[in-house]
C-alpha cells in the first residue's frame, strides 16, 4: 500500500519543481494580418461604404525591460491593393501588454501614420471563446487630425479583419 501512494505521488509531481520552468510566451494583443476595403474619403455613417482594397501586417516589439509586456510602437508594411501602391507607417498602441488569456473579451485603439500621408485611428476588438489569447480580430478605422496636441477622431473609414 506505501508503495502504491509513493508511487502516485512520485507520478503526479513528475515535472514539478525539478528546475524546468514551464515559460509561455506572450503575445502581441496588435501583430499579424489585416484586410478590409477603406474609403479615404470617408463614411457617411459607421457602416462601410467600400473603397480601396487594403492588406496590412502590423509588428509590435516585446519590450525587454518588461517580459510580458511590448513596446507600444507599431509598425505596418502594406499594400492598397486597388492602386497597387506600397506603403508602411509607424503608430502608437494604447495598451502595450500582452494578449490577456481567454475566454474573454477585449477592446483597445491604436494610431497610426502612414507613408500615403493618412493619419488613422483604429478601435480594436477581439474575443475568444477558451483560453487562447484575447487578439484584436477587427478594427474599425478613422482618419484623425491633431489639434492643439489632441488627436480629433474623423470619419470612419472602414473596418480591418485579422486573417
Amino acid at each position: 500500500m506505501k508503495r502504491a501512494l509513493m508511487l502516485l505521488v512520485l507520478t503526479l509531481c513528475i515535472g514539478c519543481g525539478g528546475g524546468s520552468k514551464s515559460s509561455s510566451t506572450p503575445t502581441s494583443t496588435w501583430a499579424g494580418t489585416y484586410t478590409g476595403d477603406l474609403n479615404f474619403s470617408g463614411c457617411p455613417s459607421e457602416t462601410a461604404c467600400g473603397g480601396d482594397s487594403i492588406t496590412v501586417t502590423v509588428t509590435e516589439a516585446p519590450d525587454p525591460a518588461n517580459p510580458g509586456q511590448f513596446l507600444p510602437g507599431l509598425t505596418i508594411t502594406g499594400v492598397d491593393n486597388t492602386t497597387g501602391q506600397p506603403f508602411t507607417g509607424s503608430g502608437t498602441a494604447l495598451y502595450d501588454g500582452g494578449a490577456p488569456a481567454g475566454p474573454g473579451s477585449f477592446e483597445t485603439t491604436a494610431t497610426i501614420a502612414t507613408s500615403l500621408g493618412d493619419s488613422l485611428f483604429v478601435a480594436g476588438t477581439g474575443s475568444s471563446p477558451n483560453s487562447s489569447p484575447v487578439l484584436i480580430q477587427t478594427g474599425a478605422v478613422h482618419s484623425y487630425t491633431v489639434v492643439n496636441g489632441v488627436n480629433v477622431q474623423g470619419p470612419y473609414l472602414g473596418t480591418l479583419s485579422r486573417q
